[in-house]
């Protein structure tokens, strides 16, 4: 999709986040073009920011599913930008930080692995591996 396409009010978002630094709430059905939007705010938000000191930008979602589809939609938009955009769930960026930071917070030097629900269930907690829910 090129950013002609975009509609009135798609284009006013873009815009909103562009020349303010608040929040913004984007509401719509399925299919109304929330995705494309935010990509396309995130593309002229790069295009826009300081080459010095590049910025980047954090996508972040609950589901897997959700990820997979804001990657299909993004190559289009971002182009050129691929390297600035991240593009993850909130267990995957929490785990990201707990490899990074983890030994500050006493899980040694080697960052700890996750041990799923079902395992837990199956075999129980081992307490040298860490659950999503921790």
């Amino acid at each position: 999709m090129r950013r002609e396409e975009l509609d009135y009010r798609q284009r006013q978002v873009v815009e909103t986040v562009l020349k303010t630094d608040s929040k913004l709430l984007v509401l719509g059905g399925p299919g109304s073009g929330k995705t494309t939007t935010a990509l396309w705010a995130a593309r002229e938000f790069l295009e826009n920011s300081d080459r010095t000191s590049p910025s980047r930008v954090l996508f972040l979602t609950f589901s897997r599913a959700a990820v997979s589809q804001i990657v299909s939609r993004s190559p289009g938009v971002i182009a050129g930008f691929e390297d600035r955009v991240e593009i993850l769930t909130f267990h995957a960026l929490a785990y990201r930080l707990i490899r990074a930071f983890g030994r500050y917070a006493g899980f040694g030097q080697t960052p700890p692995s996750v041990q799923s629900e079902a395992r837990v269930k199956l075999l129980g907690q081992d307490r040298y591996h860490l659950r999503y829910c921790d």
